[in-house]
């Protein structure tokens, strides 16, 4: 990444990862709605798409990320799955500032997406 931070900047990198993860999960909660409308999908089984939104995005990321780091691909993914996590709870807490979050929720979203972000470096 030492080379990736002198010729476009570590910032600029990470901004475009957080880009295409939302649109990630924008792809996948559009399908999750689309699916809920247009077929007897149960609201039950919308848990699942939602876990592969929290998996996915961060791993479409963490992947992007990982392709341009040269050394600790791994490492990045990490820090961008993180780094999702954090921008993910800002939103949350600003549609929905009484929302209840709990620790075991907060724990799960942070466990889930750092993995996806970690992965998608790993694998890149």
């Amino acid at each position: 990444m030492d080379k990736l931070i002198k010729r476009s900047g570590a910032a600029f990198v990470l901004l475009k990862g957080m880009a295409i993860s939302w649109l990630m999960t924008m792809l996948v909660l559009l399908i999750l709605s689309a699916l809920l409308v247009n077929t007897g999908l149960p609201s039950g089984a919308a848990g699942g798409f939602l876990i592969a939104a929290y998996l996915l995005s961060p791993f479409a990321g963490g992947f992007y990320i990982g392709k341009k780091a040269e050394q600790k691909k791994f490492l990045w993914g990490l820090v961008f799955g993180i780094l999702y996590f954090v921008v993910f709870c800002l939103i949350s807490m600003a549609v929905n500032p009484s929302g209840a979050f709990s620790m075991t929720r907060i724990i799960k979203l942070f466990l889930l997406q750092s993995a996806g972000g970690m992965a998608g470096g790993m694998l890149s």
